[in-house]
């Protein structure tokens, strides 16, 4: 005869054992901290992704501050840093090399690349010719932008009229700026007068901090900023002599980073509502 109620206490049996050497074997693969089982692990998201804003196709923000980019480079106003109420849009123009006497020769112009986006960071490779990447991080302080000449073949020699008198390679940049002044060596700027600075280019809340080049030994030179306007245009140029490029180890990095400055205003509190008792009605 068929006994129900011993293969009911079999089945138990079977399954409280069961939950016992599940439970052994959970404890054991997280040793001491069996609660870790239970959490969610955070997934980080880059801070470099597709852009809500119009006309732009990447971004990061923050809460100190945000930067959008276009995916083309050479399209008006590709590069949009806001902080506040003040922002600043810039652009890579050209590479060239220019002489005391102002003689000119190009070197290269900003061209259409594919970006490359690494969590934090987007890299334009060979944005400015071949063998020149521009690289922008996202820090919480700082957004950072770096210049990689990364081959001494793209520098040929410069012409010798340029050669003769006081040769320097200039990497420049066109800008504009809303809702601040743009001093320099504590000046406010005219935008008419072209002023040169081994400092900070400062604006209401952020700056672009003191320029450097360093090459792969680890030798360092302070550069210059030129600011000028030329047309309707305002321009940011970098201006490195051309001894240093010659005499300098492949690669280079040239940091021209934006660091923020200041608090912020903190905007008026709203109103408080009246708490009372409503008033008597008539």
């Amino acid at each position: 005869m068929f006994n129900v109620k011993g293969k009911v206490e079999f089945c138990h049996l079977t399954v409280v054992a069961l939950v016992v050497l599940s439970a052994f074997t959970l404890f054991n693969i997280l040793g001491d901290s069996p609660a870790r089982f239970f959490s969610t692990p955070t997934e980080t998201a880059s801070a470099i992704r597709q852009s809500l804003f119009t006309g732009y196709d990447y971004e990061a923000t923050g809460e100190s501050y945000s930067v959008y980019f276009k995916r083309d480079l050479t399209k008006e106003n590709p590069i949009k840093y806001v902080r506040g109420d003040s922002e600043i849009n810039f652009q890579p123009l050209r590479m060239r090399y220019v002489s005391s006497k102002r003689h000119l020769q190009q070197i290269s112009s900003v061209r259409d690349v594919q970006a490359i986006i690494d969590e934090d960071t987007i890299t334009f490779p060979n944005v400015l010719g071949d063998g020149v990447d521009i690289v922008y991080e996202y820090t919480p302080e700082t957004f950072k932008e770096t210049i990689l000449l990364k081959s001494s073949k793209t520098f040929f020699t410069p012409d010798p009229r340029i050669l003769e008198n006081d040769p320097e390679l200039e990497i420049e940049f066109i800008f504009n700026y809303k809702n601040s002044d743009l001093m320099i060596d504590e000046e406010v700027w005219d935008e008419v007068t072209t002023k040169q600075t081994e400092g900070k280019l400062s604006f209401s809340y952020f700056q672009f901090d003191p320029v450097f080049l360093e090459d792969a030994t680890g030798s360092k030179v302070q550069l210059k900023y030129e600011v000028k306007k030329s047309g309707e245009g305002l321009f940011i140029t970098i201006k490195i002599p051309y001894s240093v490029i010659e005499n300098a180890v492949f690669p280079i990095k040239i940091d021209p980073s934006i660091t923020k400055v200041g608090e912020l205003p903190i905007p008026p509190s709203p109103p408080t509502p009246p708490t009372g008792p409503p008033s008597a009605g008539p």
